[in-house]
């Protein structure tokens, strides 16, 4: 272990340094004091003169708004009046931009209106169109019923009628049959008895009613033919009335009745010879 020793006479040596190092600072601090107050001094003057120069110019500055305010406000009421034009032409626009847009909405709602009038009126009329097309098929169908029902009240009614009159020409094809071979042997015998003169008739029809052969010769009167009845028995026992047309001489004479006769009448007709 090392150790230091220190003389009396070093002590001595460092404590004379640091008194002379602080006078040499208390000197220079004293001497730079002096130079800072005389630069001081000097310097007073111009800001004294600086102070008043100020004091002049604010003063004068102190007068001017007279006239500055009065333009401020002239400028001022500019600006205003400007700021009003334009809130003005503003406003004016804003007016003439919500007029122009309720314009368009009046015309927008009167163009809709008429195309939903139009609209109701076009469904009106379809509507009309089917109620009358409906009516008329219904009508229609109401005619097609009782149509039906008229011819099937007719054939109803006329059933028992056809059924007669194919009964009943049936029973003169047979009786025309019979009344021909009864006619063509009456014939044969009487040319084989006598040379009696021939008579030809038209037969026109037969009946087994008196009545309803008296009603044809009525008819057979209105288109100017002259008919008569002529009775005979058939085989069975039954008197039938045969209606008969002229009495000719020749049998071309009947004929040519008969085609008239065919052209007035069709039933069915044949020349026979009565006598």
């Amino acid at each position: 272990m090392k150790a230091f020793v220190i003389y009396q006479e070093q002590v001595k040596h460092y404590s004379l340094l640091l008194i002379a190092a602080l006078l040499i600072a208390f000197v220079s601090g004293y001497y730079v004091g002096k130079q800072s107050e005389t630069v001081a001094q000097v310097k007073t003057p111009e800001s004294v003169e600086s102070q008043v120069m100020n004091k002049d110019v604010a003063k004068d500055i102190s007068k001017q708004p007279l006239v500055d305010n009065k333009s401020l406000k002239d400028n001022k009421q500019d600006k205003t009046k400007a700021s009003k034009i334009t809130e003005k032409k503003a406003a004016e626009k804003k007016a003439a931009e919500k007029k122009l847009a309720e314009k368009k909405a009046a015309e927008k709602k009167a163009a809709e209106k008429k195309a939903a009038e139009k609209k109701a009126a076009e469904k009106k009329l379809a509507e009309k169109k089917l109620a009358e097309k409906k009516l008329a098929e219904k009508k229609a169908a109401e005619k097609k019923l009782a149509d039906k029902k008229a011819i099937a009240k007719n054939d109803s009614a006329n059933q028992p009628l056809k059924q007669v009159v194919k009964q009943t020409a049936s029973s003169t094809e047979t009786l025309v049959t019979q009344q021909a071979k009864a006619n063509v042997m009456v014939d044969g015998a009487k040319t084989k008895q006598q040379k009696n003169k021939r008579i030809y008739s038209i037969q026109a029809g037969m009946f087994a009613s008196k009545a309803n052969a008296e009603s044809f010769i009525g008819k057979l009167a209105d288109k100017k033919f002259e008919a008569y009845v002529s009775e005979f028995q058939s085989t069975s026992g039954t008197v039938k009335y045969n209606v008969r047309v002229g009495r000719f001489d020749e049998r071309e004479q009947a004929r040519t009745i008969l085609k008239e006769f065919q052209k007035s009448f069709s039933s069915p007709a044949y020349v026979v010879i009565t006598q």
